[in-house]
């Protein structure tokens, strides 16, 4: 039998990928905003502690 490889889902992180805690980001609010070029992004946790980001 042939074993299949699958493509993992998401690239692996390296050693010099920033990582930061959810808490730390949000502290007591739902929502932030990230300021990309002229862009804003929207941060937002759901109720059901999803995050989704909107332009």
């Amino acid at each position: 039998m042939t074993e299949q490889k699958t493509e993992p889902k998401y690239r692996p992180f390296t050693e010099s990928t920033k990582c930061y805690d959810k808490d730390t980001l949000f502290g007591d609010t739902k929502e932030i905003i990230i300021q990309h070029g002229d862009l804003r992004y929207r941060l937002r946790e759901t109720r059901n502690g999803k995050l989704i980001l909107n332009l």
